[in-house]
């Protein structure tokens, strides 16, 4: 088998740090992947790029029919 890293050819069957050849690449490809050299690529979701339907013109409807009699809005 070729190390991921170094590309170095090993028994896999004698290495301890499988699928690396030793700690030292072991090490390497993980200092890789926390500096970001390694990612999964972005997939952009279609969805994100859309606005939400906005029909509200500034006004709350008012629910009138808890109200008492002198608790109710007067059109003036």
């Amino acid at each position: 088998m070729r190390c991921p890293v170094c590309n170095v050819e090993f028994e896999l069957a004698s290495s301890a740090t499988k699928p690396f050849c030793s700690k030292r690449c072991k090490t390497i490809d993980l200092g890789r992947w926390l500096d970001e050299s390694y990612s999964l690529p972005h997939v952009p979701d279609p969805e994100d790029d859309e606005t939400p339907e906005d029909d509200w013109e500034g006004t709350l409807p008012v629910d009138t029919t808890a109200l008492t009699e002198i608790e109710k809005p007067t059109d003036a």
